[in-house]
């Protein structure tokens, strides 16, 4: 029960990247239809540049209040506080991942996606059952963390070799440096 409700409070974190997500996938379609590279290119990085945009804040807003987040359901919950920060963390990683993978799939390559997936769900299986057997259930959301950034290199890789883009890191620097910031403020 602790397991799954950390889950859902790290999942609700995902809606702005998932609507991203279906948002950007008619738009990249159409441009690589109309073999408009370089707006493919620029939707990618733009998905990208966005993805984190909640996530990233998420993770250190949960950081800072998974126990006061948790006890919401009732005290016993609390303990599961490191399992939400870990779980928000595979959000984040997942999300960049969904971007990356909805990319390939708008230019028409669901057969890379199709590789990252199985590799992800069969490394998840493996992980989760040496995780779980030996630290318990905060091995299965390490399991679900090193899965999520599995996929992520795998699409990442996948996309590389289709089309040339960039990650936004500068982006990216600032959304963790203001989340930092935020971060403190909270504290």
């Amino acid at each position: 029960g602790i397991y799954s409700i950390a889950w859902k409070i790290a999942s609700f974190l995902m809606t702005f990247d998932a609507a991203i997500s279906q948002t950007v996938f008619p738009e990249i379609s159409n441009a690589s239809a109309d073999d408009m590279t370089e707006s493919v290119t620029g939707l990618t990085n733009e998905s990208l540049r966005f993805s984190g945009l909640i996530l990233i804040p998420g993770l250190v807003g949960g950081m800072l209040l998974s126990n006061r987040l948790l006890r919401i359901y009732s005290p016993e919950f609390m303990r599961g506080s490191l399992v939400l920060v870990i779980l928000i963390l595979s959000t984040l990683l997942y999300g960049y991942q969904r971007q990356l993978l909805t990319s390939l799939n708008a230019v028409d390559r669901p057969d890379i996606t199709f590789q990252v997936n199985a590799a992800l769900i069969g490394f998840n299986i493996l992980a989760n059952t040496a995780l779980i057997s030996t630290i318990g259930w905060i091995g299965a959301a390490i399991a679900t963390t090193l899965s999520a950034a599995l996929g992520a290199s795998l699409a990442y890789g996948g996309l590389r070799r289709v089309m040339d883009f960039s990650v936004p890191l500068a982006s990216i620097c600032l959304q963790v440096a203001a989340s930092f910031i935020m971060g403190i403020v909270v504290y």
